[in-house]
């Protein structure tokens, strides 16, 4: 066959496929047409069979196309989406009209609770059970097209304590943290040097977190390793209760022990659901998008369906703004009004969940005595607005009792109040210390705080009765006030005073005035402090200016000047930003009363390995400083060992980005770079909440993309968790097209593959661009007039070094 014949009689077949999906797509714009006019009120649309067969179309498709956007009858793998928010997937039934079929397992992952009649979970009824006659706002918006399946419920239909996450459990993985620090000095007639090395070595299995502390300083003469402790701690889901056992700082909610060797368990808060400090109540006129802001900022986001709708259990920037709530109907139209602080308000002191206990035998460092001792705490919430939490503790020669008191009264005043009573083996050590705090917001630009505490002659700490002390003083009355006030123009004030006495009759007092401003780019603020007594009848004055002015986005000059005890001080410093992670600064100060002048230099960079800090500094006196510190740790996996610059946390993950190297990740506690094979560690993870992890894809050079380069992770606690990025190859070509005459080809053509495969179309320039090009590859471009064929025969093999985004070359279409 010749080769003209062959161009002929590829095009004509190309044509005809193309005549064939054309025929097909106007079929399916008919069948869609039809469905629109259906929805719109029309009658209802009869599809002639034998004319859908002669198309190519199966006529079942015309069933389906009649129920709208629907999954098809059987189980379907779903995503659930409730109220806008993600609920996790799920094998949902849908019958032969499309309708949902739901069983206790869907509503319970989709957080909603279960009317009675709906099946056990993976039972099938005979009929659909229909949850608009329970909820008749219940709305349900299929999308095949995602796999998603969006409800929109009413406030009534959710379920307070559901689960509705899908926590990663498990996971094993060994970790390492380190903490070195070096500084030496040296000055006239001293020579100082000192290191030291903090390391935590353990390992995560099973949502078990095993933890050993370490300690290692050099100093003078003198080297010393100090073992501190090592506990394993578990989250169980079930009793939403951490056990902690080993050698623990027992905390009993109320009363600071110190550190044992036993166990406690302690709630898990974040497993708690929070019935919120607020309501707000409205009206949708159609299915809508509700936002609360407060402050400007977002504090909730859900959907609400068409009618009334009352929403609670969000957390609040603060109890004393007004909320602005913004209804975005799904017509289009957009309601907004203000709801009042004292009208949302509905629970201003709520109780701390769950109860904490726990045993163990004391084991303090520097003390010898070792009894044990037991202590427990919980509350109740007696009424709205009050809250009570009350413990205890016990040992061989001590025990006390405690309990507290949270109000919040209508006018906003909140109010604290805590008694303990302690009772220790001497009858001069028993007594009690009460402690009141009271805080009244006057507008949203006025605070005013009070507080006090007295504790009797005879009342004492645990730790107290443990040590051996000939200081017969102790304190008596503690009393505190503050107030806080911002203004547009005068800018932002803060005086705070406190007064302390002893049992001896000494007293201690102490004032301290802020206040700031932004005037045009300059920021100031001023601190200015007395505090008088000390015990010893003096007094002391402390006055702090500093004025800061940017300089463009990544720098900062500022100068400051300290007065202290008629000590002056005042100097000058810069700030600089290199990049994202590399920092320095410069500074010269003037010591008046020593005479000396004085300079300072510091440097800060987050490398992918680890974490540095560094600074030298000297003066006219001959001082000389000079400190380096490194942290960071490393993950041991089983593909490797893995570096990372911070710290590693009980809950954490590892991260693959194909098997590129140097990628850099943005996570919850800071920048990540993948290693050689790929891996990165995400050093802390929220327990029982969701991460955001983010690859930063201007790190992936010209050649890669990533498929989906945001993920979210939702996480238990002591679990290792897994997230893959997912990397494909590319090399982006702008190619300058002509035609064959040296005119521009049509914008808006096609552009299609040696497999017919479409590529792109042409650009109103005239050029195209090609995401994934590679050499010798052929383009056939579909000109109405004469379509015409080029091959990348000119494109190098190696990317030129110089490329940045993609490459430029020219074409002629033939």
């Amino acid at each position: 066959m010749l080769p003209t014949q062959a161009t002929k009689l590829g095009k004509r077949s190309r044509s005809r496929s193309k005549r064939r999906i054309a025929t097909t797509m106007t079929a399916i714009a008919v069948l869609c047409n039809a469905i629109s006019l259906s929805a719109a009120g029309a009658e209802e649309v009869i599809f002639d069979e034998a004319a859908l067969r002669a198309q190519g179309i199966d006529p079942e498709l015309a069933k389906q196309f009649r129920l709208g956007a629907t999954f098809l009858a059987g189980k379907n793998m779903v995503m659930l989406s409730v109220n806008g928010a993600k609920r996790g997937k799920y094998s949902a039934l849908f019958n032969h009209e499309g309708q949902l079929c739901p069983d206790a397992g869907l509503l319970r992952r989709a957080g909603l609770k279960v009317p009675p009649g709906v099946p056990k979970e993976g039972k099938a009824a005979d009929v659909c059970f229909d949850l608009r006659e329970v909820w008749p706002q219940f709305t349900l918006e299929p999308d095949p097209s995602t796999g998603t399946l969006n409800i929109i419920v009413p406030q009534e239909a959710l379920d307070p304590e559901a689960d509705t996450v899908e926590w990663q459990h498990g996971g094993a993985a060994g970790l390492l943290n380190y903490n070195a620090q070096y500084m030496a000095s040296r000055s006239t007639g001293s020579d100082t040097r000192y290191w030291q090395i903090q390391s935590e070595a353990g390992f995560n299995v099973g949502d078990w977190a095993v933890r050993s502390n370490q300690n290692v300083y050099h100093f003078g003469e003198e080297t010393r390793a100090d073992y501190q402790n090592v506990m394993a701690q578990r989250t169980f889901q079930k009793l939403k209760s951490t056990l902690q056992v080993g050698q623990i700082p027992l905390t009993g909610g109320m009363f600071g022990v110190g550190q044992v060797i036993g166990f406690q368990m302690t709630p898990e808060q974040a497993l708690y659901k929070s019935s919120g400090a607020a309501i707000v109540s409205g009206v949708a006129d159609t299915p809508s998008v509700v936002t609360i802001r407060q402050l400007g900022i977002p504090v909730w986001h859900t959907t609400v369906p068409a009618g009334p709708f009352s929403l609670s259990g969000f957390s609040l920037l603060n109890t004393r703004t007004d909320l602005e709530v913004t209804v975005s109907g799904s017509n289009g139209e957009q309601q907004v009004f203000i709801v009042p602080a004292s009208a949302y308000l509905r629970e201003g002191a709520t109780v701390s969940p769950g109860v904490t206990w726990g045993v163990g035998r004391y084991d303090q460092t520097g003390i010898d005595s070792h009894p044990t001792v037991g202590v427990v705490s919980g509350g109740i919430q007696a009424a709205k607005r009050v809250a009570i939490q009350a413990g205890g503790l016990w040992s061989d020669n001590y025990q006390a009792g405690a309990v507290g008191v949270n109000t919040n009264f209508p006018w906003k005043m909140n109010m604290v109040f805590q008694y303990t009573q302690s009772v220790a083996s001497s009858p001069s050590q028993q007594g009690g210390l009460s402690s009141l705090s009271l805080t009244q917001p006057f507008g949203d630009n006025l605070s005013v705080n009070l507080n006090g505490s007295h504790q009797d002659n005879g009342y004492r700490e645990f730790s107290e009765t443990l040590v051996r002390s000939n200081d017969d003083s102790r304190n008596r009355d503690q009393y505190g006030a503050s107030v806080s006030w911002t203004h547009e123009v005068l800018g932002g004030f803060n005086l705070s005073w406190s007064r302390s006495t002893q049992t001896r009759g000494d007293a201690v007092s102490w004032v301290q005035l802020g206040w700031g401003r932004q005037i045009g780019r300059v920021n100031l603020n001023v601190n200015a402090s007395r505090s008088s007594g000390n015990y010893d009848g003096k007094h002391e004055d402390r006055l702090y200016i500093t004025a800061q002015l940017p300089l463009g986005d990544r720098g900062s000059i500022s100068s400051y000047m300290n007065r202290n005890a008629g000590k002056d001080r005042y100097g000058v410093r810069l700030d600089q930003s290199l990049s994202r992670d590399r920092n320095w600064s410069l500074a010269v100060d003037r010591d008046n009363q020593r005479k000396t002048n004085a300079m300072t230099g510091t440097f800060s960079a987050v490398t992918p390995w680890t974490n540095l800090n560094g600074s030298a500094s000297g003066d006219s006196d001959n001082y000389r400083s000079l400190s380096a510190q490194a942290s960071g740790g490393m993950v041991i996996h089983a593909h490797g060992i893995t570096m990372t610059p911070y710290r590693v946390r009980d809950t954490f993950g590892i991260a693959r980005v194909g098997n590129k190297g140097g990628v850099r990740l943005d996570t919850p506690s800071g920048p990540v770079w993948t290693d050689r094979n790929g891996y990165a560690v995400l050093p802390e993870l929220g327990a029982w909440q969701t991460s955001t992890i983010e690859v930063d894809t201007r790190s992936l050079g010209y050649r890669s993309d990533v498929v989906n380069g945001v993920q979210e992770i939702g996480m238990a606690r002591g679990a290792v968790g897994r997230v893959d990025f997912g990397l494909v190859s590319t090399r982006r070509v702008l190619i300058t097209l002509k035609g064959s005459s040296g005119q521009a080809l049509p914008a808006g053509t096609a552009v299609y593959g040696d497999d017919d495969t479409f590529l792109t179309v042409v650009s109103e320039d005239g050029s195209v661009f090609l995401p994934d090009a590679h050499p010798g590859m052929r383009l056939n471009v579909d000109v109405k007039s004469a379509p015409c064929s080029v091959t990348l025969d000119t494109l190098p093999e190696a990317v030129p070094e110089e490329t940045l985004l993609y490459e430029e070359m020219n074409a002629v279409c033939r």
